[in-house]
């Protein structure tokens, strides 16, 4: 699982979960680094197929940094919320980060009799009020 949280580093977060986050303002959010705490790991077996493949779903609870873009005028009023990692990115955009507690979501396939994963797919990204 910690493989597949290393993997999402550097892609794109969908804008319409971010935005659920009250980091509206941040523009092309990316994950910036993920680290899961394993201790959280929950999954289930959804189905069997013919063969003994299964597919199933695991969820983790992680510490998400996201980066993105902001109006320099967002990026300064914000107080604690974001950490400004290049307040002059451009005329008039600043690049930031901001780190949340989330649960990650990912579909797993696994060979049958569970003795191996043969792939996870990321699924989405639920945001958790501390």
């Amino acid at each position: 699982m910690e493989s597949a949280c290393d993997e999402l580093v550097g892609e794109d977060l969908p804008d319409e979960e971010w935005a659920i986050s009250g980091h509206s303002y941040v523009e092309s959010p990316t994950f910036y680094s993920v680290s899961p705490d394993l201790s959280t790991l929950d999954w289930q077996i959804v189905e069997e197929f013919e063969g003994g493949t299964l597919v199933g779903t695991a969820t983790v609870r992680a510490e998400v940094s996201v980066d993105g873009y902001a109006s320099k005028s967002d990026a300064y009023l914000e107080t604690g919320e974001i950490v400004i990692l290049d307040g002059d990115y451009n005329d008039h955009s600043s690049w930031v980060a901001t780190t949340v507690s989330a649960d990650l979501e990912f579909n797993l396939t696994l060979t049958p009799d569970a003795e191996s994963v043969e792939n996870v797919e990321y699924i989405g990204i639920t945001l958790v009020q501390d």
